[in-house]
């Protein structure tokens, strides 16, 4: 069974806390009775089997606006040297082609995504850069306004802005995938009337089960399958039920209300490890992805699963990003036009 996880925040914690390292041997801070420094370093996506995990580059309300950028690029290097290193244990992702060669290599695959637009800082020159870097997936926003959208947490949340729109733009001509989480109604809606690719929600939930403003409404939900996209139902317990702490029982009543209508092949996981410090209980880490798969087998068919747990992700990936690399050749094309 091949695991996919389409978010967490483990760049933002060891950028934060120089102290935590992704390899360490068994994540636990050392001397310290702090169960886990970090929730999905090395060794407990290890020891789940986590075929491919997603980075996710955030960059905190306190880096000042000027300094926005090159904070990405300290975390995009220490993507490269602590989590991929030599590549004998993690390959980067670029293309279809890597998920193939690492499938027969015995590796795991490291996907670079941007939560967020602040770090272009309202300059095109500056998401090319991260798509050359190896940035694949890119968000719009995190919770607030910026150049590009609103967020969910803006009080009179608009929609995407004129350099918006360019940035859509210029990540569809680079082949990027586009993450609606934490965007704002009016900033998904504008995004999809102008964008006619698949979309992801790499980390949201169901408003109809939880009524939280982070999560998404059906309509939504059913726009984001019909581009072809998928949606990674996050872990966070606030997303996930007003009762806490929310279990994995909890969580699966929005993988049911994703399965009505019409999300069985379109939707995975996006846990958020490393962003939350109110997990589900018995998904505190990833070293428990065990567990999630042990419910899901109670209620579901094996194969299923298999796609819940990685493969939807994986059809989405090998097509979105084919081999000869469809990013490339977009851009290749741009560049000579």
């Amino acid at each position: 069974m091949k695991i996919v996880d389409a978010h967490c925040d483990v760049l933002w914690k060891v950028w934060a806390d120089p102290s935590m390292t992704f390899h360490g041997h068994t994540g636990h801070a050392t001397g310290s009775s702090e169960p886990y420094r970090l929730q999905a370093s090395g060794p407990l996506l290890r020891k789940s089997g986590v075929f491919m995990q997603s980075f996710a580059i955030y960059i905190p309300p306190s880096v000042s606006p000027q300094n926005r950028f090159y904070t990405a690029l300290q975390m995009i290097d220490l993507f490269y040297r602590q989590i991929v290193k030599d590549g004998t244990e993690w390959t980067p992702f670029r293309t279809a082609i890597d998920l193939e060669r690492a499938s027969r290599h015995g590796k795991r695959v490291a996907m670079l995504t941007l939560e967020g637009a602040d770090a272009v800082q309202g300059d095109l020159l500056h998401l090319r850069t991260l798509h050359r870097l190896g940035v694949r997936v890119a968000g719009l926003t995190w919770n607030f306004r910026n150049e590009v959208a609103d967020g969910v947490a803006e009080p009179y949340p608009g929609g995407l802005s004129a350099f918006g729109r360019q940035f859509v733009e210029e990540a569809s001509r680079y082949g990027m995938l586009l993450d609606v989480s934490h965007l704002s109604e009016a900033s998904f809606w504008d995004l999809l009337a102008i964008h006619h690719h698949p979309v992801i929600a790499s980390h949201s939930n169901i408003f109809e089960i939880r009524n939280h403003p982070r999560n998404l409404k059906q309509e939504q939900v059913k726009a984001i399958y019909a581009t072809g996209g998928c949606i990674g139902l996050t872990f966070v317990g606030d997303f996930v039920s007003d009762r806490q702490p929310a279990s994995i029982d909890d969580l699966l009543k929005h993988l049911e209300r994703c399965c009505e209508w019409g999300g069985v092949r379109q939707t995975g996981f996006g846990s958020d490890f490393d962003g939350s410090d109110r997990l589900l209980t018995g998904l505190e880490h990833a070293g428990q992805l065990d567990q999630l798969v042990e419910a899901l087998l109670k209620r579901y068919k094996e194969e299923e699963v298999r796609g819940f747990m990685g493969e939807n992700w994986l059809r989405l990936f090998r097509t979105f990003f084919t081999d000869p690399p469809l990013a490339a050749e977009r851009a290749q094309r741009h560049l000579l036009a």
